[in-house]
């Protein structure tokens, strides 16, 4: 988290307490390009939320649901839905695998 701007740590911060108060989120991940540390000015927010709480939901609809969480920030958060049993079986999922092995843990 050292090579990651101090104004992004805020903001996910913020979002994850945010998202906290509506469900249990097990695990916050940033990967992309803020995780490997070649990000730009216009760079997105990469972040993967693990919840049980997806477990009965569409991703279509857990991601809407992130989507939503997003619109009070002036940084382009574009967040991905997992549930708990992804983040357990991640080697079972590439993308997964990649997130969990490669990105930046918040929570």
């Amino acid at each position: 988290m050292d090579k990651i701007p101090v104004e992004v740590k805020l903001v996910l911060s913020d979002y994850i307490k945010n998202l906290s108060k509506e469900i249990k989120v097990k695990s916050a991940i940033l990967f992309g390009s803020y995780a490997k540390g070649n990000w730009k000015s216009d760079s997105d927010i990469d972040i993967a939320v693990f919840s049980d709480d997806f477990a009965n939901l569409e991703r279509a609809e857990a991601i809407a649901f992130l989507l939503d969480h997003t619109l009070n920030y002036d940084f382009d958060i574009q967040p991905v839905a997992f549930d708990e049993d992804d983040y357990i079986n991640y080697k079972d999922n590439p993308f997964v695998n990649e997130i969990v092995t490669t990105g930046i843990k918040i929570t």
